[in-house]
């Protein structure tokens, strides 16, 4: 069975807003002569090939691409460590044969720092096949245009305890880094920053990372997100041995509120002895990269901890429990998502005297540009329930829900995103439908409240949009409709924001679409010219019939702007007058076709932005009397507000702008002619010249 299910309203975009690491960092003193035996044989080999890149320092900065800071084997030869070269910035280079073709390996056994970053080109991408790293050394990633990404497999790479990693852009690639050390998330809004497999460029699919990479905090080392989110995309995975911190808010300000987001196919693993601790409102959310059918899943073999007093977090993803696993409220309130049946799991790991909430999620506290829902889409242990929230990004767009696969937008004249929500629902039946809740943001639909709130369907292979009947029955799908609007269990929030219930009784391969509303065709030129003064007419626009060859037995109109319905003329209501305050905006008109058999059909047309009226004015005329010349503006087809200036020989009159003229000597014995400026809101301004006349 595949059932879609779409809502339109405000997508936030699917690329993942995420955040940077900034760093604190332990330097560790003496450390470093004793960490060199930490390094690989091949790092320290005499002999060691041209590719094994060491770190030393003799550049006059410490940038990584300054080639005095390094030397290639034991050549003595200065050269920059990187498989990543960019040709025509900001477009790095990408090999065609694959993402498996990186070569270099990268030493570093000092108490230095380096900084990866590109002030020509705005953008610096570090590709590798290892890198080893000890004594205490500061690796800083110095913006979100930066990235460092290791590939090789054969070996894992090591940061050591010492080292401090302050990053700010991405980290990742296929192979796996195991971090002793600290590494720390400090960032700002609306600039990614991600633990990801994928590379920034890549020609490689982005569902073909089986082979994915993986960081590990291992025991002793840290992790600290101290200001927005890290996302792991592409399969990644993150291992906890160690710690690894969600921090309390460091401003006033929601937007900087630090977050782990985990994208389809990517997981985070709390081993025995890690912890993962919620120190504020932040949480773990599902992630935008890919949209695949299940969500992240959240393995505990160590310690959940919560702490804030007065803080809420939530864990958005799939959370289970392993043999060991402990869930420690010290204070603040640790959430999963209304409906989500992993809740009793999590419960049961909590200790004696400890409370765990499981109560809905106000909006604030859910970070908007993660796309995260707090109740989130359908886990396959409860076929017959699928959450979404809708975030709002201002764009009017659909979402579709589908069972069976994410793609293109299967519908002609619907533009949005498909995103995978659900288990198989083929037992579904009137009586046992599949539940479908969506979550509205209050700027989506402030101007709809939940009492007029309208549900849409259409078939599959259908452009027939039919208005959804409210449930008769809670809970039960009236016969001969594939679906029915939960009025009653809809909710209008605390915040604004409303849930909507939707019933689907429909199973096996029938197809159908649940939606608010669809986007509405530009039918400019079919009701007439969308300009201010003008008159739309519904009927010139066209539809299609109710099921094919079904012509409709009544036809209604509505007229609206911004969601506001506005009053139409005429017996039908068919016609709009094109006010001046109407000027700029779009119009929309929905059509709704009824027959008695197929129900009621929704068509969606829109009309402008509408265009500045036309004022249509004479021209003014002058009268000569003793020593003035008075001019008449003449008349328009609406009131407007007049402006004069007078000319003489041609040139502008200084000070001249009445309706009257005085002659002067400077004047005297010339040619005189006033030109007036019509204005009037909604209006284009219309300029008219009198004639010339000599004035003596």
């Amino acid at each position: 069975m595949s059932l879609r299910v779409t809502y339109a309203g405000a997508l936030a975009a699917f690329a993942l807003a995420l955040s940077a690491l900034g760093a604190a960092g332990a330097a560790a003193g003496s450390a470093a002569e004793a960490q060199a035996d930490d390094l690989p044989s091949l790092c320290t080999d005499p002999g060691r090939p041209a590719n094994v890149y060491t770190w030393v320092g003799g550049g006059a900065d410490h940038n990584w691409s300054t080639a005095a800071n390094w030397v290639a084997g034991t050549t003595g030869v200065h050269e920059v460590p990187n498989d990543y070269t960019p040709t025509s910035p900001p477009h790095p280079y990408d090999p065609t044969n694959g993402i498996d073709t990186a070569v270099t390996i990268v030493c570093i056994d000092a108490n230095d720092s380096v900084v990866i970053t590109d002030e020509t080109f705005g953008h610096a991408y570090v590709w590798l096949q290892e890198i080893y790293v000890s004594g205490a050394f500061t690796i800083t990633l110095k913006d979100n245009n930066t990235a460092l990404f290791v590939d090789g497999k054969t070996r894992n790479s090591t940061l050591g305890p010492a080292t401090v990693v302050d990053l700010r852009g991405q980290l990742g690639g296929r192979g796996t880094i195991e971090s002793s050390g600290s590494i720390t998330a400090t960032s700002k809004p609306g600039f990614p920053v991600q633990l990801t497999t994928k590379r920034i460029v890549s020609t490689v699919d982005e569902q073909a990372f089986t082979d994915a990479g993986r960081l590990v905090v291992e025991a002793g080392g840290s992790l600290a997100l101290a200001q927005k989110g890290v996302g792991l995309a592409y399969n990644y995975q993150l291992d906890i041995g160690g710690t690894v911190t969600i921090r309390a808010n460091p401003t006033a300000d929601p937007a900087t509120t630090p977050y782990l987001a985990a994208s389809d196919g990517s997981q985070v693993n709390v081993l025995a002895g890690g912890k993962l601790t919620f120190a504020g409102n932040g949480g773990l959310y599902r992630g935008k990269i890919l949209s695949g059918k299940t969500l992240a899943p959240l393995r505990n073999s160590g310690t959940l901890e919560k702490t804030g007093a007065g803080t809420v977090s939530v864990v958005g993803v799939d959370y289970q429990p392993q043999p060991g696993g402990v869930v420690n409220v010290v204070a603040g309130d640790l959430r999963l998502p209304d409906g989500d049946t992993s809740a009793p799991r999590m419960a049961d790991q909590v200790g004696s005297g400890q409370t765990f909430g499981t109560g809905a999620c106000a909006a604030a506290e859910i970070p908007a540009d993660t796309g995260a829902s707090c109740a989130p889409a359908l886990t396959a242990s409860d076929p017959r329930s699928v959450a979404l929230t809708a975030p709002s990004d201002g764009a009017a767009t659909n979402v579709v829900l589908d069972e069976d696969a994410a793609g293109s937008m299967p519908f002609t004249g619907l533009s949005g995103h498909v995103v995978l929500a659900g288990a198989d629902a083929a037992t579904v039946d009137r009586d046992t439908p599949l539940t479908v809740t969506l979550r509205y943001q209050a700027s989506d639909v402030a101007h709809l409240p939940l009492s007029s709130l309208r549900m849409l369907w259409v078939a599959e292979g259908s452009d027939v949009w039919q208005v959804l009947a409210d449930c008769a029955v809670p809970g039960r799908v009236p016969i001969g409709r594939p679906a029915c609007f939960d009025r009653a269990a809809s909710a209008q929030l605390p915040g604004g924001d409303i849930t909507v219930v939707v019933h689907v009784g429909v199973g096996g391969d029938s197809r159908h679409i649940i939606s608010r509303v669809g986007d509405p065709v530009d039918a400019a030129g079919a009701m007439g010219t969308a300009q201010v003064g003008r008159t739309l007419d519904a009927h010139g626009v066209s539809f299609a019939p109710l099921p094919p060859n079904a012509a409709p037995t009544s036809v209604a109109y509505q007229w609206s702007v911004d969601g506001v319905p506005l009053t139409g003329s005429g017996p039908d209501g068919s016609l709009l007058a094109l006010g001046p305050g109407l000027a700029g905006r779009t119009v929309i008109l929905d059509v709704y076709a009824s027959h008695p058999d197929w129900g009621t059909g929704l068509f969606s047309f829109s009309a402008g932005p509408v265009a500045p009226g036309a004022l249509v004015c004479s021209r003014p005329t002058l009268a000569k009397r003793a020593r003035k010349v008075t001019a008449a503006a003449g008349s328009c087809t609406v009131a407007t507000t007049v402006a004069y200036q007078w000319y003489a020989k041609g040139k502008p009159i200084r000070g001249a702008t009445g309706k009257k003229l005085k002659v002067t000597s400077k004047i005297r014995g010339k040619k005189v002619y006033v030109r007036v400026t019509h204005t009037s809101p909604g209006y284009a301004q219309d300029v008219q010249t009198s004639r010339r006349v000599k004035v003596t």
